[in-house]
């Protein structure tokens, strides 16, 4: 008769075997995943099925089972593969790391999804009061956002909103007078975007603010892939200089999303600055995907992205901090 530490061990082991076995279907799946809207899902989860795998092999090398080990190992590998790429292949085009000079201008954006049901609204005056950003991009605001957001309006002159009940409000605020916002829509069931356009280092900068539908269902995925198609078209038919950020309802080493970033002519700052899991905020670190994203035309430099802390929604903000340089001819 086993002792009752024994027991436990070998349920828990026949856990792990059942989780091994879902994430090897989940694996599979993800193969097939830009085919079609319900596969596409598991597309999302590769960066922790990597992990999970890589556990897993450690797991049956204490068990000492050759086979599975191996079979773990390919399956972490599968899994982590476009992940990998995304991290250390080859960009195009490149992104400028060299260090900012004296002479260039810095900016601070703040990124947030808030959440239309999200009654916090304190933390995010906070945030906003602490980081004390020239820029605010905000997805998911109502009407009763943007009356809780009046300070928010009285600190930053230039601002431009679409409040709505279907969580794809936008709001977006410059601190500069001389900047100016401006909604537009995308899409087949027409989306809003926010953007700021201002005078940077004698330069235009144009910040976008951008929340996709969430694919859900068939239609919601191919409004969401809609989306993304004229936005690239939007973007790479804009000469001026971008830094787009927002809700993209989708993680960064999919083939729709390198897509996007490569049709925009876009720079990911993941490849910089390594994934930051941001949503969603309620479970375990190590189950969260970034789903939040910061791009940016090769000529801004980037100079820092972190993620903030809880503001009671169920996406965590973005810090982000950036130069730009002006003109060579009108350096000093």
């Amino acid at each position: 008769m086993g002792t009752p530490s024994s027991f436990w061990i070998r349920h828990l082991f026949g856990i792990a075997e059942a989780a091994a076995f879902l994430g090897g279907v989940a694996s599979c799946l993800a193969l097939i995943g830009p085919c079609h809207w319900a596969t596409d899902i598991f597309t999302h989860f590769a960066a922790i099925l990597a992990l999970g795998f890589a556990v897993y092999a450690g797991i049956e090398t204490i068990r000492k089972r050759r086979r599975f080990v191996i079979a773990s190992l390919l399956l972490a590998l599968l899994n982590a593969i476009p992940v990998l790429t995304l991290l250390f292949g080859p960009a195009e085009p490149r992104a400028d790391r060299s260090p900012a000079s004296p002479a260039a201008q810095r900016l601070r954006i703040l990124q947030a999804n808030i959440l239309t049901s999200n009654p916090h609204a304190p933390a995010l005056l906070a945030l906003i009061r602490q980081e004390d950003p020239d820029v605010i991009l905000l997805q998911e605001t109502d009407r009763r956002w943007l009356t809780d957001l009046k300070p928010v309006f009285d600190r930053y002159p230039v601002h431009a909103a679409e409040p709505r009940d279907d969580n794809f409000g936008i709001a977006v605020f410059a601190k500069a007078p001389h900047a100016q916002a401006t909604l537009f829509h995308l899409g087949p069931r027409p989306v809003p975007g926010g953007m700021i356009t201002l005078p940077v280092a004698g330069r235009t900068l144009t910040c976008y603010s951008i929340h996709t539908p969430a694919p859900y269902d068939r239609q919601t995925w191919e409004e969401r892939n809609a989306y993304t198609r004229l936005l690239a078209e939007r973007i790479a038919a804009n000469p001026e200089m971008k830094v787009i950020t927002g809700d993209f309802n989708n993680t960064p080493w999919t083939r729709s999303f390198r897509d996007f970033v490569q049709r925009a002519g876009l720079c990911d700052t993941t490849r910089t600055f390594g994934i930051l899991p941001t949503w969603p905020t309620r479970t375990l670190p190590l189950l969260r995907v970034p789903l939040d994203h910061c791009l940016h035309s090769p000529a801004v430099k980037i100079l820092s992205k972190r993620r903030g802390p809880s503001i009671g929604s169920d996406h965590f903000p973005l810090v982000i901090d950036l130069a730009i340089e002006p003109e060579p001819s009108a350096r000093p």
